[in-house]
């Protein structure tokens, strides 16, 4: 009897470690692209600890040619696209302190910004019926498709990142239609159930991860636990969510 308890407690503790390692990797994959990278410990480490001088390394410049650009909060890094001459295209590059870790020739950026001080960049690039969308982190130098939509175009009109839960929303229109997405690592990006909403304003609160959305008359409705509710928090029945995740995956 007691031969029979000691093994369903083991294998019960079992199958707990094997979630709870699971759950670490898929941390420590998310925190790789959504957590700031320690650049006062690299930087005091190569100046032999320090601290004034590796305050002193040097921000990224702002180029003559750039069209548009976007500088991370602590100005190490730099996102622009300039005109290619003789050519339809544009450049697209990235680049830190120490000089360019990405470039790219495309038609062209439909957005870029960087998500709060996690020094990871979102961008979407326009292709010809098509648009994508990526993740760019510095220390990987590759980025992460994250989305692809086909057909009629897509404006992103907010990010909402949250640093504590490291993950964002993204609100789009689409011919006059609001879409919201969510993206995290471990599910990828999956559309909220929010099209018959005629949404007017949306406001999020970063640290209990609650999505506000209000329509043209006040209507009122929330997105929490994975779920639409109305202003009262009771789920409202809608259409299912699907994953939305890049042809790439």
């Amino acid at each position: 009897m007691f031969r029979g308890q000691r093994k369903k407690w083991l294998m019960w503790i079992t199958a707990v470690l094997a979630v709870t390692i699971i759950q670490l990797v898929s941390l420590q994959q998310l925190n790789a692209f959504l957590k700031p990278p320690s650049f006062q410990k690299q930087n005091a480490a190569s100046t032999g600890g320090n601290a004034d001088a590796a305050s002193m390394v040097r921000e990224v410049s702002i180029p003559k040619n750039a069209d548009h650009y976007v500088i991370t909060s602590d100005r190490k890094g730099i996102a622009y696209t300039k005109r290619l001459p003789d050519s339809q295209k544009i450049e697209f590059v990235i680049e830190n302190e120490q000089g360019v870790v990405f470039r790219q020739s495309v038609d062209n950026v439909a957005h870029m910004e960087w998500l709060g001080e996690s020094n990871t960049l979102l961008y979407m690039l326009d292709k010809e019926n098509t648009q994508e969308m990526y993740l760019f982190q510095m220390q990987h130098k590759e980025p992460l498709p994250v989305g692809e939509w086909d057909g009629k175009t897509r404006n992103i009109k907010t990010v909402f990142f949250s640093p504590y839960l490291e993950s964002f929303y993204i609100q789009m229109n689409s011919e006059n239609n609001d879409e919201i997405y969510k993206y995290k690592y471990s599910t990828g990006l999956t559309e909220l159930p929010v099209k018959d909403l005629a949404i007017d304003h949306v406001s999020y609160d970063e640290k209990q991860d609650i999505l506000y959305m209000t329509n043209l008359i006040g209507e009122q409705w929330q997105y929490r636990n994975g779920k639409l509710r109305d202003k009262d928090g009771k789920v409202v029945a809608t259409g299912k969510q699907e994953p939305h995740f890049s042809k790439r995956h």
